[in-house]
């Protein structure tokens, strides 16, 4: 993206003096504005919507899922032993002599199973917290200002 030379720059410098959860977030907002919209660059790279990719963050479903959901990012042991009202998926911890074929050696919550609808309100309800809880004087990305996935979850990425 040599047309974004300076703003990869600012976001370089975001990124490596980043303290905090807030600084991240101010270097992400970055990067998304370095890219603008472009999300494919055939036979380069794709970059996927949130929570459409094979990877998303548990806590914003307060750890339900569904059958789309492949893998879940960010459970570090150690966070997870601190932290507040976490509610595993799983009945038990995993032995990886039962894992094979489907579902043998998952042993996950019934009740943490949702339908898709159930996943898509949910985080629609969180990007209108989110929306709600940012200022908007003088920075109204699109991003914050209109839904991004909630709409159109898990459809976003298809052409």
């Amino acid at each position: 993206m040599p047309h974004a030379q300076h703003m990869i720059e600012t976001c370089n410098k975001m990124w490596h003096s980043s303290k905090n959860y807030e600084e991240y977030t101010a270097y992400l907002l970055c990067v998304k504005f370095a890219l603008g919209e472009q999300r494919i660059w055939p036979g380069k790279l794709r970059i996927h919507k949130r929570a459409h990719s094979w990877v998303r963050d548990a806590w914003l479903t307060s750890n339900d899922w569904t059958d789309l959901d492949f893998m879940f990012h960010g459970w570090k042991i150690e966070d997870l032993e601190t932290a507040k009202d976490f509610v595993s998926p799983f009945t038990k911890d995993f032995n990886v002599s039962e894992c094979g074929r489907g579902y043998s050696g998952w042993h996950y919550r019934s009740d943490k199973k949702k339908p898709r609808e159930e996943i898509k309100r949910q985080l629609a309800n969180f990007e209108k917290q989110q929306m709600d809880s940012h200022p908007k004087e003088g920075r109204i990305p699109y991003f914050l200002a209109v839904p991004d996935i909630g709409e159109c979850y898990p459809y976003c990425e298809d052409i």
